[in-house]
């Protein structure tokens, strides 16, 4: 194989998360070039790209290899009777691969990860396809955790993005996602069904150790007037005063994120990826605290996001 092309879709989080899988696919096989390209969903409006704004060496972005006949054989194979959705993948699987395509593969076995599958299945492929496009989130970071401190290094030194009275370590941020979750009821009954935002930061607010407790707190959320008034609440409930600070756009919430000194994190990769790439706090006992569900099928543990060292989920 001569090259591969991650696809970038998403927000901010999950491109992050795209990234960092490439470079582990790139470390594995040294002799495979590693391009780019985006997804029809930031194509059309959908996200915007917003990676480039936060790596020492931005990405030089390709056209998307052309696929034929994709929508046409996945409508087919999806109206076979008959067939388990378990079958139907495994025909689609094969029809994607001759077509060099190659999709995040999501097992029964929800405590493995996808990332070291794609590594396993690369090396059977590498010999019998000459380029294949990768179109996936890989969310869980076991299989680079070792090497997140040279991964820091691609990343601009964000402490130039974060207001001046700020000092990185000395703050704490708590994180709350708000729009992907209020699109329309069945999201919002989604989110409510297996997390309290409200209960999850009263919580985390009380299991801190007392080194945090004289730090101010800054909220983040994608929705600003939420925000807001869920600062006063939080301030008049707890007694101590829960900040905001009005940015101008999501890298600089994510560099605000990423040089506090403890993560309460949202159920996002956003709020997430801040915190794994967080280089103020790696000595700590504490850095970041995690809601235990992630999604409405899929924990924390799950994914892998609680096995660094610091990472606690509640």
């Amino acid at each position: 194989m001569k090259q591969v092309q991650f696809i970038f879709d998403g927000g901010l989080g999950n491109q992050i998360f795209q990234y960092l899988a490439s470079k582990y696919i790139s470390d594995k096989f040294l002799n495979i070039k590693i391009n780019y390209a985006f997804s029809e969903y930031i194509i059309n409006g959908g996200r915007n790209f917003e990676l480039n704004n936060l790596l020492v060496d931005p990405l030089i972005i390709t056209e998307p290899y052309k696929q034929y006949g994709e929508k046409v054989y996945t409508k087919l194979i999806n109206k076979l009777p008959f067939l388990t959705k378990v079958h139907k993948n495994k025909i689609k699987n094969k029809f994607n691969i001759i077509n060099n395509i190659y999709y995040e593969k999501d097992t029964s076995d929800k405590f493995k990860n996808s990332l070291e599958i794609f590594f396993e299945d690369l090396l059977f492929l590498k010999n019998k396809k000459s380029k294949l496009q990768i179109r996936g989130f890989w969310h869980n970071p076991n299989a680079y955790i070792d090497k997140l401190e040279t991964l820091n290094n691609l990343f601009i030194n964000t402490t130039k993005l974060i207001p001046i009275y700020l000092k990185p370590n000395n703050y704490l941020t708590i994180h709350i996602r708000r729009g992907d979750y209020c699109i329309n009821r069945k999201t919002l009954e989604t989110y409510y069904s297996r997390f309290s935002p409200i209960q999850f930061i009263l919580t985390a607010l009380e299991i801190l150790p007392s080194d945090f407790i004289n730090m101010p707190i800054i909220l983040i959320s994608d929705d600003k007037e939420w925000r807001n008034n869920l600062a006063s609440i939080l301030s008049a409930k707890k007694g101590r005063e829960i900040k905001f600070i009005n940015t101008h756009n999501h890298f600089e919430d994510w560099a605000i994120l990423r040089h506090s000194a403890l993560n309460i994190c949202a159920n996002s990769t956003f709020s997430y990826t801040a915190a794994l790439l967080n280089p103020e706090n790696k000595n700590k006992k504490i850095r970041c605290i995690l809601p235990q569900w992630i999604s409405n099928e899929k924990t924390s543990l799950e994914l892998g996001w609680s096995n660094l060292p610091g990472f606690v989920e509640i």
